[in-house]
């Protein structure tokens, strides 16, 4: 029971990007849907052979490579697909960069943390909840410019940031 527990948990934690990778190979965001469908359903009837405490991602991202060259089969020889040494070398690209996109989040979510809560409030306003400047402005009785300024600058530390913890390898 604790087993199917963590394998739907992990399979939960890998849809983002799984379907990221997915229609990156195939660019294509139906056809990207029914291939992540068809993967989480063969992952389903393997989850016998996932190893707890093992990179789930990196082995839910190969059978979803396998599915994707599956469906291409299966769509014949439309003239805009790939070929599959052109797609294995793709995927390959895909997930190098996939581990490097997650250590540069896990730097940035790090150093978000780092800032103070005044400097987090404002990040928070204007790109998770998609504030204008304006709006903003009229919250805060701020002037839009005097926000755009600090936006800039809490960028500018953030960047530094990422750049320093990626020089040193870290990130959590």
């Amino acid at each position: 029971m604790e087993r199917d527990e963590t394998f739907v948990q992990e399979l939960l934690n890998s849809q983002t990007r799984l379907h990221a990778f997915i229609l990156s190979l195939l660019a294509d965001r139906a056809a990207a849907d029914d291939v992540l469908q068809e993967t989480n359903m063969v992952l389903w009837r393997k989850a016998e052979e996932f190893k707890a405490g093992t990179r789930f991602t990196a082995w839910a991202m190969k059978v979803a490579h396998f599915q994707v060259l599956a469906y291409l089969r299966k769509r014949g020889r439309d003239r805009h697909c790939f070929d599959a040494e052109t797609l294995d070398r793709l995927a390959h690209t895909v997930k190098e960069r996939a581990g490097r996109f997650e250590h540069i989040r896990d730097a940035l979510h790090d150093c978000v943390a780092g800032l103070s809560p005044v400097q987090r409030e404002l990040l928070n306003r204007r790109y998770y909840l998609e504030q204008s400047l304006r709006t903003i402005s009229d919250q805060t009785g701020r002037p839009a410019g005097s926000i755009a300024q600090t936006l800039y600058r809490v960028r500018a530390v953030l960047l530094r940031c990422i750049d320093r913890r990626a020089a040193r390898g870290e990130a959590s």
